[in-house]
């Protein structure tokens, strides 16, 4: 499908992006997605409730005269055209990933099949989702190639959602987090 940005037109395969909430107070008329619709989201970000000062800033923006009479005008205006986050997609697309890290990143999914508290472990999907996200965590830092450390960065987003906790680890209030900290303290990680 075509989509228009200022008035570039650009071809999107469908769906592009998908972003989805989940209150997790409120999951009443809401059902659980099959396993192979998780594996299809790129990351799963867990969100806290915002620090003390930044829920007193906040509640203050929103709450001033001024708010929506221009206050909020800056958010109406692009970051960046079109062209540059085409231009930023492929640089982030060319990085360099030396053969060590892909077998790293795959030894850390692989390693979630075979941790005894974690009943299904993650797919190949989240093997090419890690090191595409390693790339952007790169690029963000400056970067023209992966290391380590950018696998281990995005570990956690990219792979919480898409594993399945064995019920011990259920009744002992394990997180899919600290069994994905477990997997990547006993995953060698290359030294480049």
């Amino acid at each position: 499908r075509q989509v228009t940005i200022e008035g570039q037109s650009i071809a999107v395969p469908a769906p592009y992006m998908v972003l989805a909430t989940q209150n997790p107070l409120e999951q009443e008329g809401t059902y659980p997605l099959p396993e192979a619709e998780l594996d299809r989201f790129f990351m799963k970000i867990v969100m806290d409730y915002p620090t003390l000062e930044d829920e007193i800033r906040l509640t203050r923006l929103i709450t001033e005269p001024d708010t929506f009479s221009g206050g909020l005008a800056h958010l109406d205006a692009p970051l960046i055209s079109a062209g540059e986050l085409l231009d930023f997609q492929r640089q982030v697309a060319a990085m360099i990933v030396d053969q060590q890290v892909v077998n790293y990143a795959v030894a850390i999914v692989r390693g979630t099949r075979e941790h005894p508290s974690i009943y299904r472990g993650a797919g190949t999907r989240c093997c090419i989702d890690l090191v595409k996200c390693a790339k952007a965590h790169a690029f963000m830092a400056g970067r023209d190639f992966v290391i380590p450390d950018d696998i281990k960065a995005v570990t956690l987003p990219v792979m919480r959602h898409r594993m399945a906790l064995a019920a011990d680890a259920e009744i002992e209030h394990l997180t899919a987090d600290a069994l994905l900290q477990q997997v990547l303290a006993t995953t060698e990680a290359p030294r480049l």
